[in-house]
């Protein structure tokens, strides 16, 4: 299932993803797609 925010997509909402993936919290995350677009269709 796919679901778009209801919001624009904002540079901070950007910025908080790829901190996360560059952070050791990330470190299990393998092989995956993310799409960090916001509402673009």
């Amino acid at each position: 299932m796919t679901r778009s925010a209801d919001r624009d997509a904002q540079p901070a909402g950007t910025a908080s993803v790829i901190a996360f993936l560059a952070g050791d919290d990330a470190s299990y995350v393998t092989g995956q797609t993310l799409y960090v677009n916001g509402r673009a269709r």
